[in-house]
């Protein structure tokens, strides 16, 4: 573990939390209730944890209001305990990851003729940056990375090792894209040819591009399309996990999440605020407005013009009792 130590006072500070005794604890880092000693501070969010709870060696304990009668010992209590923890570990992540004093750029990278670099620019091995790249300040290009003719990659952006960018893409400031993520490859279009006794499919251009605002995190292995006649945009503050496809010409609104394996189709228009569950189907060609939340595993056929929350997915059952259901909806 690092020696970096921090007080409960200041952990406080960055979670404006309240402090139920030692304001001068020092606290080295974060850990489960099961596994933390007493320079570790941990969550206890849930009563289903009180075992673990009590039988904790965490020096400090983060908890709402509600539970903190339950809390022996040190606290920080908080109105949102998950996000306090959320800015406690940013707290300690920021101090043992900042950037060096100056460029860092591999002897075994290549860099085109053209490429626009910013101050303090870290590039890894065996990465690509192609012709009349522009990376800002502090960016840094993990491993095996590729950038493509003309990428623009804002300041203080961080790509992990073998992520793909495509010509002509953009993406804004702080944005975080974990590894094995393609962004800007082509969309899905094919046109289907006729009058032949085995029809043909021929490739439609796609000549746009992705655009990427700022504070984007986009997770490992997500792919999105670059757009056919239009670009394909990801708005300010999006959050996007693993595994989640994202066809061409799609926007998603600012601040909008979205979990792993959810599949959006092309041309589709997200508001902002929503929040997309893990494995949901959203059709091409369709609008969700504002502040909708849809439900994992859920399927969208058509628009959605008013915010709340949709769901269309069904538990789990025994299989007879799955053919009856069946049965009861085929009978309406």
């Amino acid at each position: 573990m690092s020696a970096l130590k921090l007080t409960l006072a200041q952990l406080a500070d960055c979670c404006e939390g309240r402090i139920v005794g030692s304001h001068e604890l020092l606290i080295d880092g974060v850990a489960n209730l099961g596994n933390a000693d007493e320079r570790k501070i941990s969550l206890f969010s849930d009563k289903k944890y009180s075992s673990e709870l009590a039988t904790t060696g965490a020096g400090a304990v983060i908890t709402s209001p509600s539970l903190a009668d339950l809390v022996p010992g040190n606290k920080l209590i908080v109105a949102n305990p998950l996000l306090a923890l959320a800015r406690i570990l940013q707290a300690f992540h920021a101090k043992l990851s900042s950037l060096p004093d100056a460029e860092e750029i591999s002897d075994r990278a290549f860099l085109a003729p053209g490429v626009k670099l910013g101050e303090k620019v870290r590039i890894g091995a065996n990465a690509v940056v192609s012709r009349n790249a522009v990376l800002g300040d502090q960016v840094s290009i993990g491993p095996g990375v590729v950038i493509g003719d003309a990428v623009h990659i804002g300041a203080f952006t961080r790509i992990d090792a073998n992520v793909t960018i495509y010509n002509d893409c953009r993406l804004g400031r702080r944005c975080h894209v974990s590894s094995g993520a393609v962004i800007g490859a082509d969309g899905f279009g094919f046109a289907e040819t006729s009058g032949k006794q085995r029809p043909e499919w021929v490739a439609v251009p796609q000549v746009a591009g992705v655009i990427i605002g700022d504070d984007v995190h986009i997770g490992a292995n997500t792919t999105i399309d670059r757009g056919s006649l239009e670009d394909t945009i990801i708005s300010d503050g999006v959050i996007i996990d693993n595994l989640v496809q994202i066809a061409h010409n799609v926007t998603i609104g600012r601040h909008t999440a979205i979990a792993g394996c959810a599949g959006i189709a092309g041309s589709t228009r997200i508001g902002e605020n929503c929040k997309i569950g893990g494995r949901a189907s959203i059709l091409g060609h369709i609008e969700i407005c504002d502040d909708v939340v849809v439900f994992a595993d859920s399927y969208v056929t058509k628009s959605i013009t008013s915010p709340g929350i949709y769901s269309a997915a069904l538990p789990a059952m025994p299989i007879k009792q799955w053919h009856k259901l069946v049965a009861r909806l085929r009978r309406g």
